[in-house]
């Protein structure tokens, strides 16, 4: 997505202000940039044209940064000034990403290190502004998180010059003359495409929901009250192997469950042990797709994307033996966190992002029932835990048990 908007560049004169300013009491004029802008700056647009991209491979080899300029002459006076267009990659707290420059890293990737003249000549009837569309691939030095959202960065560079102590000037490059972010985005950036064991996979988990918020300790296998249950949601991505045939060879996603209680009195979080915390499922996910795009008369090319695939699966949440957990003065909540085999000859894992559920009281019945003094067990319910608190006390629920199933004690 771009963003679209105006940013207007500032006018810097206080340079040869001072510079003058020293000249006219006699003495040399103080070390320091100047520049007179006789040329504004607008941003019309500033984004990427890709969100996927791999090193090495047919795919673009880094991000699109894209960005027109607009230059207008300063309150429609004539002039000329060189200017320079770059681009930075910023992570979700703002941070410029190191960037891959080809022999050395920084934070900016030039279109035009040198930079450019632009000049606007309003008494030669030349139009009254002059817009222009620079782009170039920024590559970050390291791979990017899938999970994390960035943000492409225009910044725009004015040249100037310094005046040297003992006479004369030399240029210099005032960078931080006008910036303006993109719409921030999520990048699959894929890394050793080709020629190894790796499945260059990219594990995405997009949603944690609660599915049953209320078991029977006890209860048998397959029952519906078996254990409280989390649905999630996520994405795959993929691209290996793109010089190779197709290879639709299962990845092994698995799903690390915690169960926590909130403790709202010292503040410290309490994790409840699980009979089972990690859950694995076996996808299907084909390497990379291609498609021949034809020119006629035997000529064309491949067009390679990578694959990407949404999965979902439920998963239990159920206490380890022995716990016993207290929805009367406690609220509880998962955390699940993503992994996949991305090497299964290694046997390396891959581990993605993590989400959580919100809190929420969770209806933990030991099976004991009492009727007066009827001893009963219960095995199992089928209402969902929305519509099974009735009441909240300090120190006891009343709960509705429809759909109930069960027996009296010893029989």
């Amino acid at each position: 997505m771009i963003k679209t908007g105006k940013a207007r560049a500032r006018v810097g004169r206080i340079g040869w202000m001072m510079a003058i300013f020293g000249l006219l009491w006699g003495v040399a004029p103080l070390a320091g940039q100047i520049y007179t802008q006789t040329i504004d700056v607008e941003v019309d647009s500033v984004g990427s044209s890709n969100s996927a991209f791999s090193v090495p491979g047919p795919l673009a080899n880094g991000i699109n940064a894209q960005t027109q300029l607009t230059f207008s002459p300063s309150d429609g006076v004539s002039g000329s000034n060189k200017f320079r267009v770059g681009f930075r990659l910023l992570d979700e707290s703002g941070d410029p990403v190191l960037l891959d420059l080809g022999g050395s890293t920084g934070t900016v990737v030039w279109d035009n290190s040198s930079g450019f003249t632009i000049d606007i000549d309003t008494d030669a009837g030349d139009p009254a502004n002059d817009t222009n569309s620079y782009s170039t691939l920024v590559l970050p030095d390291s791979q990017l998180d899938p999970a994390k959202d960035y943000t492409v960065e225009v910044v725009v560079g004015i040249e100037g010059f310094f005046f040297v102590i003992g006479g004369g000037t030399t240029p210099a490059w005032d960078d931080d003359l006008l910036a303006e972010e993109a719409t921030p985005k999520q990048f699959q950036h894929f890394v050793g495409t080709q020629g190894d064991d790796a499945v260059n996979v990219l594990s995405v988990l997009d949603a944690v929901t609660w599915q049953r918020r209320s078991m029977v300790t006890g209860a048998a296998n397959g029952a519906e009250a078996e254990a409280i249950e989390v649905g999630v949601d996520a994405t795959l991505h993929r691209f290996d192997d793109w010089n190779s045939a197709v290879d639709s060879g299962p990845v092994d996603v698995t799903y690390e469950v915690e169960l926590w209680k909130r403790d709202t009195l010292d503040g410290v979080d309490d994790q409840i042990p699980l009979e089972t915390p990690q859950q694995t499922f076996s996808e299907s996910i084909d390497s990379y797709s291609r498609v021949w795009i034809d020119f006629g008369f035997g000529s064309g090319f491949w067009l390679y994307s990578a694959i990407t695939e949404t999965v979902s699966h439920t998963l239990e949440v159920k206490p380890a033996a022995g716990q016993q957990l207290n929805p009367v003065e406690y609220d509880y909540y998962v955390v699940v966190t993503i992994t996949h085999e991305e090497d299964p000859v290694a046997g390396t894992f891959r581990t993605g992002n993590s989400l959580q559920t919100t809190d929420e009281r969770l209806l933990h019945f030991s099976g004991d029932l009492a009727f007066d003094d009827i001893d009963t067990v219960l095995e199992n319910f089928t209402n969902l835990a929305e519509s099974s608190i009735v009441g909240v006390f300090s120190t006891y629920l009343i709960t509705d048990l429809n759909g109930a199933e069960g027996h009296l004690a010893g029989a």
